[in-house]
């Protein structure tokens, strides 16, 4: 026979307890219930079995009654009285067969009666059918157990769930979230109190259907409502989105409506379910702080534009006071210079002629005196009057070279100036950047090892322009000194390029490798009245060059690379007013790091007045 179930729920072997005074007996059955896989804990007397029983309740209990301590009714009493024992099957294995002793051991307690001598199977039949009893009777409690909890449970859950309710109508009420169930199969809908109010309906009037609850989204939004429902119908996809809701009033209410699909274990799509929340006071509150924001963002830019009319004043201001003082002082050190070197430059002719005059007289007195005296042979040997008579000649013209070289400055300063010329006139861009040259020639020299700058000039054919002179000079002064600038640490060679061209026109500028040194004749085609001439100047150098950061900025005013100090950031700013606010033209940067830059300045051969 194979091992018996346990009646635990853990499947263990089934511990059964045997009681009987008599050890052959004790060893019989030990033997018999062991070899059928049961565990067997043995007591020779009434009192060790209740010892026993109490501290580790078996499985079932076979109890002698005749014992001579303790009976067996007497144990079965004690055991049933006890909680951790009452629920213990018993079975008395006794000699007595009368009923009497029957009914009183089924009275005490007991489940089973077997009267000695007894058959094995008989007794093995009677064992496993009280432990399948008594499992199936525990496995009944647990489930009367589960069943109450669960009932208690539901009770507690159906509580909880109309709390729930009570609490999600509330909140849907304080939120503004109205909620809906669309049963597909039945096609009934159901809606929350809160969804009533939500589209201005009474909450005690039935749900609308579909084409009424079309009729009632905005007609703006009809198109991607019935999109929306198509799509969730179809492919189960849930949505979100905005909505405008016409309630009966005529009001308009903006929702955000968001939907899914409850699907069945066939994947089908058996119910809708969806939130609409009413998002007006959102919207209105939206709108608000865009036109806010507009408000803001047009202050700002006023206030920026403003500020940047400020900076540009100021820049003009400082710059119209520099220019100012240093036109007044050019002008007035020209005027200093210009006298003493026009007494200086109009006396040479008149001592080359009384020298002339002295030499002739000399070389006449000679001829007349040829043996002189040796107090005058001396002294013409002292002065060595042959050295000086061939010496003299050089000193006075390169005295006359001088002079002419300071005339040439002076001229520079006022051409650079033009203190006189605050109206448009035609002048020779090429003789302001020849001017402005030679002022920055002292920059352009070489300084112990540091080599010269080259200047190459290409320049081209280009007529007379209508300019304001004085504020485009000033322009070739500040792209010249920064492209100087750019070369400070440059390694060989140092070199500035100057191309002029006429833009416009179809008449071909002719270039030429003219250097420094070199002057460039300017002739002054004529051009058609009808179209527009621009006299396009580009002034580069191979220096250190910007990168794109640099030269979004460099225009603007006090933006500056050079050291605290060594720059006030509007030179280029200046120029920029000049070339497109006073004279209409464009002015532009083309740079790469380590590769130079160039500056090309286009200015309309005819400009007009600033008004």
């Amino acid at each position: 026979m194979g091992k018996k179930t346990s009646i635990t729920s853990n499947n263990k072997e089934p511990r059964i307890l045997l009681v009987d005074d008599k050890p052959t007996n004790l060893r019989f059955l030990s033997q018999i219930l062991i070899e059928r896989g049961y565990k067997v804990q043995r007591a020779i007397s009434g009192q060790l079995a209740l010892n026993a029983a109490i501290a580790s309740p078996p499985d079932l209990i076979l109890l002698d009654i005749i014992m001579p301590d303790m009976d067996g009714n007497e144990v079965c009493r004690r055991l049933k009285s006890r909680d951790e024992t009452k629920e213990v099957p018993i079975i008395f294995l006794t000699a007595l067969n009368e009923t009497v002793e029957k009914v009183k051991a089924f009275k005490g307690g007991c489940v089973d009666y077997i009267t000695k001598p007894f058959q094995v199977e008989e007794l093995l039949a009677r064992i496993e059918n009280q432990l399948t009893i008594q499992r199936l009777s525990q496995q009944l409690k647990q489930q009367n157990s589960r069943l109450q909890q669960e009932i208690s449970d539901r009770k507690r859950a159906d509580e909880k769930l109309r709390r729930s309710e009570a609490n999600l109508a509330t909140a849907q009420r304080v939120a503004h979230v109205g909620s809906w169930e669309f049963d597909v199969i039945t096609q009934k809908i159901t809606w929350s109190e809160e969804l009533f109010r939500i589209f201005g309906l009474d909450p005690r009037d039935p749900e609308p259907n579909h084409a009424q609850l079309l009729k009632k989204v905005h007609h703006d939004d009809r198109a991607l409502w019935k999109k929306l429902i198509e799509q969730v119908l179809k492919s189960g996809k849930s949505y979100e989105s905005d909505f405008r809701l016409v309630r009966p009033d005529c009001s308009i209410r903006y929702v955000e409506a968001r939907g899914k699909a409850i699907f069945n274990e066939q994947g089908q799509v058996i119910r809708l379910f969806g939130t609409i929340l009413d998002i007006t006071e959102r919207k209105l509150v939206e709108k608000a702080l865009r036109e806010s924001e507009a408000r803001k963002q047009e202050k700002a830019r006023e206030v920026e534009l403003t500020l940047s009319q400020l900076k540009r004043t100021q820049a003009q201001l400082i710059q119209a006071e520099k220019m100012s003082s240093l036109g007044q002082m050019v002008a007035g050190v020209a005027h200093e210079i210009n006298n003493p070197v026009s007494f200086i430059y109009g006396n040479l002719h008149v001592a080359r002629e009384y020298f002339q005059d002295l030499s002739r007289l000399i070389e006449i007195y000679q001829q007349t005196y040829p043996n002189p005296t040796p107090e005058i042979q001396q002294i013409i040997q002292e002065i060595d009057w042959f050295f000086l008579v061939n010496d003299w000649q050089k000193l006075v013209n390169s005295m006359e070279v001088g002079a002419e070289r300071i005339h040439q400055i002076v001229r520079s300063l006022r051409l650079f100036s033009r203190l006189d010329e605050s109206e448009l006139k035609s002048v020779d861009i090429h003789e302001g950047i020849d001017n402005t040259l030679l002022l920055l020639q002292h920059r352009l020299r070489s300084k112990g090892d540091t080599p010269e700058i080259e200047v190459i000039k290409n320049y081209g054919q280009l007529p007379l322009i209508t300019c304001y002179a004085s504020q485009l000079n000033q322009v070739f002064m500040n792209l010249l000194s920064n492209a100087i600038d750019a070369l400070e640490n440059q390694a060989v060679p140092r070199r500035i390029t100057i191309f002029t061209q006429v833009r416009d026109g179809g008449w071909e500028p002719q270039k030429s490798g003219d250097k420094t040194e070199q002057k460039t004749s300017i002739q002054s085609p004529s051009f058609p009245e009808e179209i527009p001439h621009f006299v396009v100047i580009r002034i580069a150098d191979n220096g250190t060059g910007m990168n794109q950061k640099v030269q979004h900025q460099i225009f603007d005013p006090f933006f500056t690379t050079k050291p605290v100090g060594s720059g006030t950031g509007l030179g280029l700013a200046i120029s920029y007013q000049i070339v497109v606010e006073k004279h209409q033209g464009h002015i532009s940067c083309i740079s790469t790091p380590g590769q130079g830059a160039e500056f090309i300045v286009e200015i309309p051969v005819r400009a007009k007045a600033d008004h």
